[in-house]
C-alpha cells in the first residue's frame, strides 16, 4: 500500500478531536459560552464530513482492504454520531432563538 493513501485515508484527528471537545458540556455555565460551543460544533461537523470523503475517495486505492475497512467502519460510525449531535444542537439553537 502507498504511504500517501494510508495517510489521507485516516480522520483527521484534529477535526475528531474538535467535534468530541466542542459536544462535550461546557466548563463554565454561561449561556454566551454554551452557545458559541454549540456552533463551533456545527462547524465541526462540516469539517468532518469534508474529511470523510477524503477517507472515503483514499480507501478505495488501499491495497490492506482490513486496514481500509477499519478506515471506513470508524469514520462511518463518527459520522452517525456526529449527525445524531448536530441535529439536536441545531434545533436546541433554532429554539432558543425562537425560530
Amino acid at each position: 500500500m502507498r504511504a500517501p493513501h494510508r495517510a489521507a485515508s485516516a480522520i483527521p484527528r484534529a477535526v475528531q478531536t474538535c467535534f468530541e471537545v466542542n459536544a462535550s458540556p461546557p466548563r463554565r455555565n454561561k449561556a454566551q459560552c454554551h452557545q458559541r460551543r454549540r456552533v463551533a460544533v456545527l462547524a465541526a461537523n462540516a469539517r468532518l464530513r469534508s474529511a470523510a470523503l477524503n477517507v472515503f475517495v483514499n480507501a478505495k486505492a488501499i491495497k490492506d482492504r482490513d486496514f481500509a475497512e477499519k478506515q471506513l467502519a470508524e469514520v462511518n460510525a463518527l459520522i452517525t454520531r456526529a449527525a445524531e449531535t448536530t441535529e439536536s444542537i441545531f434545533q436546541t439553537v433554532r429554539a432558543k432563538i425562537g425560530s
